[in-house]
């Protein structure tokens, strides 16, 4: 057999396997509480895992450091800064495990942030002709290591108008998160309402910024004059709302919506 026919009767072989696999679901898991806070009198906490299938699961557990950036990326990056115990653990089937979490030394002046990151290990393999694929349970709970007198801070900065785009920054310079629930951009003219545009928020952790665009276009940004700017938060005492103007010429083709910043290329040295 040629090596051209050879290589096609291989890809057909890997094909066909793939085809006929079995994927086996993910374990569905529940975890209590979904959210763990650690403060001076509670430096530890119990995390359950309940199975909610009829078949055993392995799961590895582990704690990151969590930031987020301005433009609402997160990151995580493995810490040693909290216990976390067991590492590994075997969740027997319609069964629960507790996995402690607990800090030797609690936040300063400032909240400090991490996440548990509970991801489910492949099971082993069972012998059986048919190719399974497995698809894996993975979570992250947030965790918060708190002073007892931290408190969040709700600040939009002064918002910018350029080349047709609002931007705009929603800060935290408190000592503690909050969660930026909805951010809505509300234009408005003589006959009322011109437009009204929303976006989900996300957390935004002490000292953390978190910077939004609106492109503004069409009919509907020119019958408007003015901006509204509400960030709305987890907390029915705070929120923000900041007002603005449009200026002649501003508008432009499309229509008013949420857009991610345009990045500026890298001038080829």
């Amino acid at each position: 057999m040629s090596r051209l026919h050879v290589g096609k009767y291989i890809q057909a072989a890997a094909f066909a396997a793939v085809m006929c696999a079995a994927p086996a679901l993910a374990t569905p898991v529940s975890v209590t509480p979904t959210t763990v806070v650690l403060k001076p009198g509670n430096a530890s906490e119990l995390v359950t895992l309940t199975n909610e299938s009829d078949n055993a699961a392995r799961f590895e557990v582990n704690i990151q450091a969590w930031s987020e950036t301005e433009d609402g990326k997160t990151n995580l990056v493995p810490t040693n800064e909290l216990i976390v115990f067991p590492a590994l653990l075997e969740l027997p089937a319609r069964g629960e495990k507790k996995i402690r979490l607990g800090a030797e030394r609690l936040a300063g002046g400032v909240e400090k942030t991490y996440r548990l990151v509970i991801h489910e290990l492949p099971q082993a393999a069972t012998g059986q002709a048919t190719l399974q694929i497995q698809v894996l349970t993975n979570m992250t709970l947030p965790v918060f290591v708190a002073p007892s007198d931290a408190q969040s801070k709700v600040k939009t900065e002064p918002p910018v108008i350029d080349n047709g785009t609002l931007r705009f920054t929603v800060a935290n310079p408190g000592s503690a998160h909050f969660m930026l629930q909805n951010v809505n951009v509300v234009g408005t003219g003589s006959a009322g309402e011109a437009f009204n545009v929303n976006q989900k928020g996300w957390y935004v952790l002490a000292g953390g910024r978190r910077t939004f665009h609106v492109a503004l276009g069409g009919d509907a940004c020119r019958r408007a004059s003015g901006i509204a700017i509400k960030a709305i938060t987890d907390s029915a005492a705070s929120g923000t709302e900041t007002r603005l103007s449009i200026p002649a010429g501003t508008c432009g083709d499309g229509t008013p919506k949420f857009v991610e910043p345009q990045k500026t290329a890298t001038p080829t040295p």
